[in-house]
């Protein structure tokens, strides 16, 4: 007979309902270490780096971002070890930089899926042809392809030269008036135009929506980047979002940038459909 003594006290019942739960996380704990290990440790451990402590790996030798103490260090390793290096985000986590042109070939000639890293771009991106793998990748360059046919560009060489002209007009005219100006913003603007008359014939976006739009790009790669120093984000990124207000503003940030490309997108299909209701009515 199954003994009840011990059923009514409050602390053995606690410890019963604990000790599973305990048990179960420490061998959840476990298999992530050990995956880790096996993922992280042991292929960075493959590739030389720069001098990296056990517990926060090369970030004492940066400012914690990827501003220019980081590129003053990657200098120095790619000089040494040209190849490929491996760089330590933490004790435990690294990142496989590759550096040469025979390296990166390699790479981009393998079919091996795709790191789970990004996962967090497709928040932004979707799961198009820079994201996607396998059967996705495929139908996607499929569709693709056609669109950037040598005879099908050659149509826009002058939407390229109008764009790349006002952009040196503009620069000019700066220049003159000895202002400086910031070449990121310029180039980006210039891109956006050309492919709005390319893609959408132009017109659909002000030029305070266009600022905005280019604002918002270059604030999501900001935040995308501070992400990988976030030990939240490598915990949960789930919890990142919600929590963080890294976390809030990348998301909205990606929200403003879907929204205008779907209003685009929607304006242009009106024009279309209109234009082609005239032809039928004519």
């Amino acid at each position: 007979m199954v003994s009840l003594v011990g059923l009514n006290d409050p602390m053995s019942l606690l410890i019963g309902l604990l000790l599973p739960a305990l048990v179960y996380v420490l061998v959840v704990v476990v298999k992530f270490l050990l995956r880790l290990r096996e993922d992280f440790i042991g292929l960075g451990s493959k590739f030389p780096s720069p001098p990296y402590h056990w517990l926060y790996g090369n970030n004492h030798l940066t400012d914690l971002t990827f501003g220019e103490k980081y590129l003053s260090v990657i200098r120095e390793v790619v000089e040494k070890n040209p190849k490929a290096h491996s760089y330590w985000m933490a004790g435990i986590l690294t990142i496989i930089q590759v550096t040469h042109p025979e390296t990166i070939r390699q790479l981009l000639k393998s079919k091996s899926k795709k790191s789970d890293d990004y996962a967090t771009l497709r928040s932004w991106l979707g799961n198009g042809l820079f994201l996607s793998d396998g059967d996705v990748w495929k139908v996607h360059r499929r569709l693709l392809t056609p669109a950037f046919h040598f005879d099908v560009l050659k149509q826009y060489v002058s939407v390229y030269n109008r764009g790349a002209t006002d952009m040196i007009s503009r620069l000019s005219e700066t220049a003159k008036k000895g202002e400086v100006f910031e070449m990121f913003q310029e180039a980006s603007m210039c891109t956006l135009e050309i492919i709005l008359q390319s893609a959408f014939s132009g017109g659909q976006m002000s030029e305070e929506t266009k600022n905005e739009y280019i604002a918002a790009i270059r604030k999501l790669k900001l935040l995308f980047l501070q992400m990988a120093f976030q030990p939240l984000y490598h915990l949960s990124k789930s919890a990142y979002y919600r929590l963080s207000p890294g976390g809030r503003e990348y998301i909205r940030f990606c929200k403003l940038m879907h929204d205008t490309a779907e209003s685009i997108v929607t304006k242009r299909r009106r024009q279309l459909v209109s234009k082609v209701e005239m032809i039928l009515l004519t």
